[in-house]
């Protein structure tokens, strides 16, 4: 389980976020990341959750808002290290992946937190990682899960969004 306690983090220089409430992730439950552009959706993720996941030695799969970017790397690397394997979509990326933490899960069992920025693979995501209890915390505009709990950010100024799970 991993917790953000309430209070006001300065993520960038000139940006904060003021937790409201404590945020808790915790494996078996999906959560939706809401709010506007530039609200610290990804400050969050990137500054604060990536950090206390990694410190907590639990396993992580990120896919960022760019991640046509990372399946450049990832097919890079697939190449290198696996060279009948063929690497041409994001879901190719993402089962490539998930095949590779499956192996780590069933050598090292440790929770599990996909987090995904903006993708559009929220399904596939669900399908893959079906070997082992996770949590999916994700942000999207359009793409919505059942039984995903919300973490609202509201920015109040340029420099500060209030993040919040409604009652």
């Amino acid at each position: 389980m991993i917790i953000i306690p309430q209070s006001l983090i300065a993520v960038w220089p000139d940006f904060s976020l003021e937790i409201k409430n404590d945020l808790t992730f915790e494996t078996g439950c999906r959560y939706h990341l809401s709010g506007p552009n530039g609200s610290g959706k990804t400050s969050l993720i990137t500054q604060i959750l990536i950090p206390k996941i990694q410190q907590s030695k639990s396993y992580i799969l990120y896919f960022e808002q760019q991640m046509h970017l990372q399946l450049y790397a990832i097919k890079a690397y697939a190449a290198l290290m696996h060279k009948d394997r063929v690497i041409s979509s994001e879901a190719d990326m993402m089962a490539y992946l998930f095949e590779n933490l499956q192996m780590a899960y069933s050598a090292q069992p440790r929770d599990i937190y996909l987090i995904a920025d903006e993708s559009h693979e929220l399904q596939n995501l669900m399908q893959l990682c079906d070997f082992a209890p996770h949590a999916l915390i994700f942000t999207s505009h359009h793409n919505l899960l059942s039984e995903a709990r919300s973490v609202h950010f509201h920015p109040k100024s340029l420099q500060c969004s209030e993040v919040y799970v409604p009652d």
